[in-house]
C-alpha cells in the first residue's frame, strides 16, 4: 500500500516501499503515472482510482530519505504551524518532537529545527496578512480585531495625520466594575495619558505612567488591578520592553505596534 505525502516544497508525492515518487502525467483514461524522485531511476507506478495497478522497473539507487513516520511528523508540524498561528513555531516544533519520541523512540532522528526553519516560517506566512509597506496600507482582517468573546477590540482607527490603532476589550473593562467612573472626563484623560505612553520619549515614560496611575487610583481604588497589569506588562521589569513598543523616534519613519 502506498501513502500520499506533502513534500517540503509543497507538492504531493507518493511513498511506496521506502521510495518516493512524483506525479509525471495524468492520462485520458484516468490513470496517473508516478516516477521515482531520483531522476536517474526509471522505476514508476501506475495508479487508477487511487489503486495501484502496475509497478515498473527496479530502483538503481540506495534510499537515503527519511521514513514515512518522519515524513508524516513533518507534515503534521507544517499543518499545525498554519492552523495555530498564535503559538510560536519553536514551541510547536518542540511539542511535536517530544510526542514523536515518546511514541517512536529516538532510533531515527527528526530533522533539526534549523533545517526546517525557512519552510515552517514560509508556511505560516501563507496564512498571515502580508506586511504592508506603510501603516496607511495596513488591512486588518476581522479575525485580528476580535477577541475570544467575539467582541470588536478595535476602538480607534485614526488615519490622519498619522494612523493610530487602539485596541481594548469591553468585557475586560466591565470586569473592572467601573462603568460610572469611565464616564468622568478626569478618568478619560488619565486613561488617554496611559494609552499615549508609546508616543513619549523613553526617559519620560515611567514618570508619566506613575502620574496617571496615581490619579486613577485616587479616583477609585478599583483601578489598581488595571494599573498593576500595565505596570507589570509594560513598565517595571516588563514582559514587553519599552524599546520594542515606543514610537517616539520612529513615528514618522515606519509602521510600528506596541506588541511583539
Amino acid at each position: 500500500m502506498y501513502s500520499l505525502i506533502r513534500t517540503q516544497k509543497g507538492p504531493t508525492a507518493i511513498y511506496f516501499e521506502n521510495n518516493f515518487y512524483r506525479l509525471q502525467k495524468q492520462n485520458k483514461n484516468g490513470t496517473k503515472r508516478w516516477v521515482c524522485t531520483n531522476r536517474s531511476c526509471s522505476c514508476s507506478l501506475l495508479i487508477k482510482d487511487e489503486r495501484l495497478q502496475i509497478v515498473r522497473g527496479q530502483h538503481n539507487h540506495t534510499n537515503e530519505k527519511p521514513s514515512l513516520s518522519i515524513i508524516q511528523t513533518i507534515d503534521n508540524l507544517r499543518q499545525t504551524v498554519c492552523s495555530n498561528v498564535s503559538k510560536p513555531i519553536t514551541q510547536i516544533y518542540n511539542e511535536i518532537l517530544s510526542t514523536y519520541r515518546q511514541n517512536n523512540g529516538t532510533a531515527e532522528l527528526v530533522p533539526m529545527f534549523d533545517m526546517l526553519r525557512s519552510t515552517l516560517y514560509r508556511d505560516r506566512a501563507t496564512v498571515l496578512p502580508k506586511l504592508p509597506h506603510s501603516l496607511h496600507r495596513l488591512i486588518l482582517p476581522n479575525v485580528f480585531i476580535k477577541n475570544l468573546y467575539n467582541e470588536n477590540m478595535l476602538f480607534c482607527d485614526k488615519k490622519r495625520p498619522s494612523r493610530i490603532l487602539g485596541f481594548a476589550s469591553i468585557t475586560a473593562i466591565k470586569q473592572l466594575d467601573l462603568p460610572d467612573e469611565l464616564q468622568k472626563e478626569s478618568v478619560k484623560r488619565q486613561l488617554a495619558n496611559i494609552l499615549s505612553l508609546p508616543l513619549l520619549p523613553i526617559n519620560k515614560i515611567i514618570a508619566a505612567f506613575h502620574d496617571a496611575a496615581d490619579s486613577l487610583v485616587i479616583i477609585n481604588r478599583n483601578f489598581q488591578t488595571f494599573v498593576d497589569y500595565v505596570e507589570k506588562t509594560y513598565i517595571t521589569s516588563p514582559k514587553f520592553n519599552p524599546v520594542n513598543w515606543n514610537h517616539y523616534n520612529t513615528l514618522s519613519n515606519r509602521p510600528r505596534t506596541n506588541n511583539q
